[in-house]
């Protein structure tokens, strides 16, 4: 995979369920990560295929015309993994890298 590729696009060895949009694809579950949002798979199929395919093609900018705020008018809701724990965020710990070494540990994880 090339280190520039960027995350509005469904990778060719995902589900059919996730090419389709029914499933949340690595470039939505990313961007969810970069910004300490999150949807449950129940709240993602809940949305129009509309407003899932938007979620996927909005960049990751900041401002009215960026995922975070996109994702949060469509009911995304803050992500618990990435609240204050005593002196230190558990973001801190867990924030996602580059797209690509997103993609690459996710499937390392899922061969596990």
């Amino acid at each position: 995979m090339r280190p520039d590729v960027e995350p509005t696009v469904c990778l060719d060895f995902e589900a059919a369920q996730a090419k389709s949009l029914e499933w949340l694809p690595l470039a939505v579950r990313f961007k969810l990560d970069k910004t300490h949002l999150t949807f449950t798979l129940k709240e993602w199929q809940t949305l129009s295929v509309a407003m899932r395919r938007e979620l996927l093609f909005a960049p990751l900018a900041r401002g009215h015309s960026g995922f975070a705020c996109r994702a949060a008018k469509a009911g995304a809701s803050t992500d618990a993994r990435f609240l204050p724990v005593g002196n230190e965020s558990a973001a801190e710990k867990q924030e996602p890298s580059s797209f690509a070494q997103y993609v690459q540990r996710k499937r390392f994880m899922g061969k596990a």
